[in-house]
């Protein structure tokens, strides 16, 4: 099991193809077990913006 919060560079093309496919913010949060503002953060480039 994920410790919260840990993120790997696996986790974020999935969690960015989860948003463009319209699951909502909230939801991707309680799949990784993290924050909706680290959500914002990837989806908007701030956090693991060098992982495509």
């Amino acid at each position: 099991m994920r410790k919260r919060g840990r993120l790997t560079a696996e986790d974020i093309p999935l969690i960015r193809a989860l948003l463009a496919s319209g699951i909502s913010v909230a939801d991707v949060a309680k799949k990784f077990e993290t924050s909706k503002q680290h959500i914002y953060s990837i989806r908007n480039g701030k956090n693991w913006g060098a992982v495509k």
